[in-house]
């Protein structure tokens, strides 16, 4: 039935006392196809806006749900929606927070006044503190939050755009270290969560491991930390002989490290490193060129989407291969300049035409010579633009 009421839901030429009944079912998946319609009145707005947050949200994208036609008091959950876009006052931050049944949505709404995430601070449980520690902006919070004993609550500081730096360097030391983890809550030490766990109700990822430092949490909140770009050089590059593959994947993915480091790291025997510098347009051509003959077949797929890669590169049967996948234009070519574009329409390989072909921008002579490619998937490709017809 629910199959039903879907493909009503999404029938514009249902009558309007149909959807108020459709409205007036209550189910959260039917609620969300509902929010898609175009003709919605503000009764029914009203209601929809109250089933949970993920449908006031999707409202708010529409533009249904406007701040000045919404009461906080009786529309709580459109309030939520709107502070989580940023278009609530701040006020009704403070005003919500009376309703502690409201305490995990208004914890990750971004830009809560300071005294409502100290008051979430004092007295939110942990999944409140996970949602306030990925959006709230102030730094003495953020302090607090990585300092506390749940590994997830630190790894939310380390995802947050406004944790400052010297909170992100008590997350990459290990500061104040870690008494216990989700893994050795659970199992005695040393423990590691098999590929195939018998318990349908474990939530611990495959890799879960402790045996007693709990290696595992410190590594994924030194993970989120290291992605920061406040996080500094300095506190980043003690991890540049991590013995994990990951947290050095992360440091390859910056682009404030400095040759030494680019050079070591192209050294790495991991992949996922290797893949993560290949496409870092701060490594320097020397690199790009050493990585594009990388054997292993990711890494030179990787160095086709650095937006730095030299044009020649992307003219080989290796890049070729690479390029195949693609169906949009990769960063080089789809920044490429006119003298760049004629280049890469007189390429030897067809991949690189082809993707250029999908360019809507290119000057007239370049578009007509692709038009007339030999290779048909390099002539299909080429994009009709209004303006144009072939042969004019």
């Amino acid at each position: 039935m629910r199959r039903v009421w879907s493909g009503l839901a999404g029938n514009p030429s249902l009558p309007a006392g149909a959807v108020d009944r459709l409205v007036e079912l209550a189910e959260p998946d039917l609620s969300l196809d509902l929010a898609e319609r175009a003709d919605l009145t503000e009764r029914q707005v009203e209601v929809l806006a109250e089933r949970g947050a993920a449908v006031a949200g999707h409202l708010v994208e529409t533009g249904y749900l406007v701040a000045e036609r919404v009461d906080p008091e009786r529309r709580p959950f459109a309030a939520l929606a709107l502070l989580r876009a940023g278009k609530g006052p701040g006020a009704w931050a403070t005003l919500l927070a009376e309703r502690r049944e409201l305490w995990p949505e208004l914890a990750s709404c971004p830009g809560l006044p300071a005294e409502v995430g100290r008051r979430l601070l004092a007295e939110g449980d942990r999944d409140v503190l996970v949602g306030l520690a990925e959006a709230h902006p102030d730094p003495g919070v953020l302090a607090a939050l990585a300092a506390h004993p749940a590994p997830d609550v630190r790894q939310a500081v380390g995802w947050n755009a406004s944790t400052p730096p010297a909170v992100l360097a008590d997350l990459l030391n290990g500061r104040p270290p870690l008494e216990s983890c989700e893994v050795c809550t659970r199992h005695p030490v040393p423990w590691t969560h098999p590929r195939d766990c018998p318990d349908p109700d474990c939530r611990l990822p495959g890799g879960a491991v402790c045996d007693g430092s709990h290696r595992y949490a410190r590594h994924a909140i030194a993970q989120a930390a290291l992605a920061h770009p406040a996080a500094s050089v300095a506190d980043a590059l003690r991890h540049l002989r991590d013995p994990s593959p990951f947290l050095r994947a992360r440091l390859a993915a910056r682009t404030d490290l400095g040759p030494d480091a680019y050079e070591l790291l192209a050294a790495d025997p991991a992949p996922q490193v290797l893949e993560s510098l290949a496409e870092n347009p701060a490594i320097g051509e020397r690199l790009i060129r050493r990585l594009a003959d990388h054997p292993h077949e990711s890494v030179r797929r990787a160095v086709v989407a650095n937006p730095a890669v030299p044009l020649d590169l992307l003219d080989r049967p290796r890049a070729g291969a690479a390029l195949k996948s693609w169906t949009v234009p990769p960063p080089r070519i789809a920044a490429a300049d006119p003298a760049e574009t004629e280049r890469l329409a007189a390429a030897t390989d067809p991949e690189p035409r082809r993707l250029l072909a999908l360019r809507r921008d290119l000057p007239p002579h370049v578009r007509d010579r692709l038009a007339d490619d030999p290779v048909a998937k390099v002539a299909n490709a080429v994009a009709p633009t209004p303006a144009w017809t072939h042969g004019s």
